[in-house]
């Protein structure tokens, strides 16, 4: 018998190997494809056991009986289907599909000797048209059967370019999701450096004003509260007016500063308080 397909050989070989939610492969069947008619089963092949052969030997198995069938069945070439079923399943999980050429439909007869007779001519005429007519029918076979062969290589070949488009449709389907999410990101970021500068900037249009303020209350505190005995000392007037000052201003007014200023001032203000 013949060597089975490569293709053959890889998907029972995955089967094989696989392990889903109803278990592991329990069989595989094989099953003549008549188009239109349906599938018409021929044998099943278990696949259970510690004696299971291999992806190969079932292969091999396979394709002798598949060939077997075609050789009884007349035609240039014959579709044959291999199905996998798991686990209790009734209906099959999975299904792959391979062509074999089908075999001579006609065979030859003896040719029998006539008389050079007007009756043995016309009779040996009419064997050489049937035997020409033999050697068409088997070239036409012959060729039908390259065709369809032709035809699941491009159909095989053509599945294989389907799939990898689907994966690369799909990989740049995830490279562009990330580019939007980098991009929105960005743009969050640049949203909140435009915040944090118009915050900035309006604090540092309020500079002014909050140091007038500041200045203005230490000028009333020191006109309101000097005792009538004992000029109070520089350190308990500023103390004085932190009490007063409002925390927002002072917020406002340490934005103005630099970093280090900033940190002196926090600091001062945190001693004074205490």
């Amino acid at each position: 018998m013949g060597i089975p397909k490569e293709s053959l050989i890889k998907w029972v070989s995955r089967h094989l190997a696989n392990i889903s939610e109803d278990g592991s492969v329990n069989h595989f069947e094989l099953a003549y494809d008549g188009g239109e008619s349906g599938l018409l089963r021929l044998e099943q092949f278990s696949v259970e056991g510690d004696d299971t052969p291999d992806a190969t030997e079932i292969s091999t198995i396979i394709n002798d009986v598949a060939e077997t069938d075609a050789s009884s069945r007349r035609g240039p070439s014959h579709l044959y289907a291999v199905m996998a079923f798991y686990g209790d399943d009734a209906d099959h999980s999975s299904l792959t599909r391979f062509r074999l050429v089908g075999k001579a439909s006609l065979r030859d007869e003896e040719i029998e000797t006539e008389p050079g007779t007007e009756k043995g001519v016309t009779a040996q005429l009419m064997r050489h048209n049937e035997q020409i007519m033999m050697t068409m029918h088997r070239v036409v076979e012959a060729t039908m059967g390259k065709l369809a062969s032709d035809l699941d290589a491009e159909r095989a070949k053509r599945e294989r370019l389907e799939a990898r488009s689907e994966d690369i449709a799909k990989l740049r389907e995830e490279l562009l999701d990330r580019k939007d999410e980098r991009d929105a990101k960005a743009a969050a970021a640049a949203q909140n450096a435009e915040r944090m500068n118009q915050i900035l900037s309006m604090l540092m249009s309020q500079a002014p004003l909050l140091i007038a303020a500041v200045v203005g209350a230490v000028k009333k505190k020191a006109s309101s509260d000097a005792p009538a005995s004992k000029e109070p000392s520089l350190l308990e007037s500023f103390k004085a007016l932190l009490d007063e000052v409002d925390e927002q201003k002072l917020v406002k007014f340490a934005a103005s500063l630099e970093t280090p200023q900033q940190l002196k001032l926090l600091e001062l203000v945190g001693k004074m308080r205490e």
